[in-house]
């Protein structure tokens, strides 16, 4: 959840240090004959609120559209040199009703938004595949660095001078075939054997729970032998969730 504290405690300092020009104007009686210098000081509190402004709605934006803010010290030294400046200025109504403790300058704080929690996962759950449709039983494995799905009638083919592959994940002659760029090569050492094989890379969107997770990488792989077609690796899990072996189908099972 979003904390947003910039905003009233700008308010409270500005309540606190700033007096607007109509408020200026009423109280000057002993000033009236400084008219050309009261003009200026008008002129000062107007251009200050309108800066005070623009940092406000930038502070708001930077919230909204990025939802993470690490510091806010430029925004500080700009609120702090326009009150610092503001405060030189000889205006009498200012020095009348302000106390000496008045002339701090609060900082603005944004707190930093929480971070989206990582989905905690069992040692298998279920998985859909965004663009194909398709559904799987997935095996969560911490032991493997990466993630892989098991594909049949895999053929590599080149477009436009690029490395394609072509596969299906479902072993039927009535199957759709995919077709992605392969973004890379990886080696795979299986533990049936001491070579090391290589299996092309694809990024593809996945579904896990009720959180979509897209350009996520997989290698391509003849999984026909293994209980599970579907393998999510630590490539996956690292940033995305936790892991609780001893259950299964933590996200349901559909």
């Amino acid at each position: 959840m979003l904390k947003r504290l910039a905003i009233p405690l700008v308010i409270a300092s500005l309540s606190a240090c700033v007096a607007s020009p109509d408020t200026a104007h009423k109280a000057s009686p002993l000033h009236a004959n400084t008219t050309s210098e009261q003009s200026i000081n008008e002129k000062s509190f107007t251009q200050l609120n309108k800066r005070l402004t623009l940092i406000e709605q930038n502070i708001v934006e930077q919230i909204e559209s990025k939802c993470q803010i690490k510091n806010s010290s430029d925004e500080n030294a700009q609120l702090s040199n326009l009150l610092t400046a503001q405060a030189n200025v000889k205006h009498a109504p200012v020095k009348k009703t302000q106390p000496q403790s008045a002339k701090v300058v609060e900082k603005i704080v944004v707190e930093q938004c929480n971070q989206e929690q990582p989905l905690i996962v069992g040692a298998v759950e279920h998985v859909s595949f965004i663009k194909e449709q398709l559904s799987f039983d997935a095996r969560i494995d911490t032991g493997a660095a990466t993630s892989s799905i098991g594909v049949y009638e895999l053929t590599p083919f080149e477009r436009d001078g690029a490395d394609w592959v072509r596969f299906k994940l479902e072993n039927t002659k009535v199957a759709i075939g995919f077709e992605y760029p392969v973004i890379g090569k990886v080696q795979i050492k299986q533990q049936s054997s001491k070579k090391s094989v290589t299996r092309l890379e694809i990024k593809i969107g996945v579904v896990l729970g009720d959180k979509q997770y897209r350009h996520q990488v997989f290698n391509l792989a003849d999984r026909s032998h293994l209980d599970y077609q579907i393998m999510i690796g630590r490539s996956f899990l690292e940033n995305n969730a936790l892991v609780d072996v001893s259950k299964q189908f933590l996200l349901g099972k559909k």
